[in-house]
C-alpha cells in the first residue's frame, strides 16, 4: 500500500539581479543629465557655427567656459555669487512663509478663495521681470526692489501648491481631524497635523519647486 508523501515547497530567497548596486543606480541617475548637458552644448555650438549672431553677442561654448574658468580665481566672481545666494535664500525663505500662510487661509475660507484664487494664479503666470519697473518705482534701485521681485515671483507658486495640497487631503482625514479637534480640544497641534499633514507632500515638490525656479530666475 503506497502513500503519497507531501513535500513542502520552499521558496528560494530572492536574489538581486546581476549588475545591480549603488554604482548602477548612480549611473542610471547621472547619464540622462549628462546627455541633456551635451545636447545643450551641441545645440549651442551649432547655432554659433551658423553665424546667426556675432561672436560678441553669442560666443562659442568653449570660449564661454574658458572665460568662466578664468573668473573662478577672481574676487569679483565669488562676491557676485555670494550676493546671488543671499538674495535667493532670503527671498525664498520669505516666499515660503508668505505663500504658505496665504495658501492655508485661502484654502480654508471659501469666499476669500472665490475672491483672490484666480488672482493668485494670474500672479503665478506673470513673468518675474515684469515686476521690476514697479519695484524700482516703489523701492528705488536697491536690494529691497530685488527682494520684492524674488518674493512676488515665488510666493504665488507656493500658495497655489499649498492650496492644491489641501484640496487633495482625503475627506476622511479632514473629518478625523475635526473630530479629534473637538474631542481633544486641549491638543490643537494634533488637529492641525491631521488636517494638513497629508497636504505637505504636494507643495514641497510641486509648488515650492516651481517657486524655487521662479525665484532663481529673478534674483540673478
Amino acid at each position: 500500500m503506497s502513500a503519497d508523501v507531501l513535500t513542502p515547497v520552499v521558496d528560494e530567497p530572492a536574489t538581486a539581479p546581476a549588475g545591480s548596486g549603488p554604482g548602477r543606480a548612480i549611473w542610471a541617475w547621472l547619464w540622462p543629465k549628462g546627455l541633456a548637458i551635451l545636447l545643450v552644448l551641441g545645440t549651442w555650438q551649432l547655432i554659433y557655427l551658423s553665424g546667426w549672431r556675432p561672436d560678441y553677442v553669442l560666443p562659442s561654448p568653449a570660449e564661454t567656459l574658458q572665460t568662466l574658468w578664468g573668473m573662478l580665481g577672481t574676487e569679483r566672481f565669488w562676491s557676485a555669487l555670494q550676493t546671488t545666494m543671499i538674495r535667493a535664500i532670503t527671498g525664498f525663505a520669505l516666499a515660503v512663509v508668505i505663500g504658505t500662510a496665504i495658501g492655508v487661509v485661502v484654502a480654508r475660507i471659501k469666499p476669500l478663495r472665490l475672491a483672490v484664487g484666480s488672482l493668485i494664479t494670474g500672479l503665478q503666470t506673470m513673468p518675474s521681470i515684469a515686476w521690476f519697473p514697479f519695484a524700482i518705482l516703489i523701492f528705488g534701485l536697491n536690494e529691497q526692489a530685488i527682494l520684492f521681485v524674488v518674493v512676488l515671483g515665488a510666493a504665488p507658486s507656493i500658495a497655489n501648491g499649498v492650496i492644491s495640497g489641501i484640496d487633495h487631503v482625503p475627506p476622511a482625514y479632514a473629518r478625523l481631524g475635526h473630530v479629534l479637534g473637538r474631542v481633544l480640544a486641549y491638543h490643537r497641534p494634533l488637529r492641525r497635523r491631521v488636517d494638513l499633514g497629508d497636504a505637505r507632500g504636494n507643495p514641497a515638490p510641486g509648488g515650492r519647486g516651481l517657486g524655487r525656479s521662479r525665484g532663481r530666475s529673478c534674483d540673478l
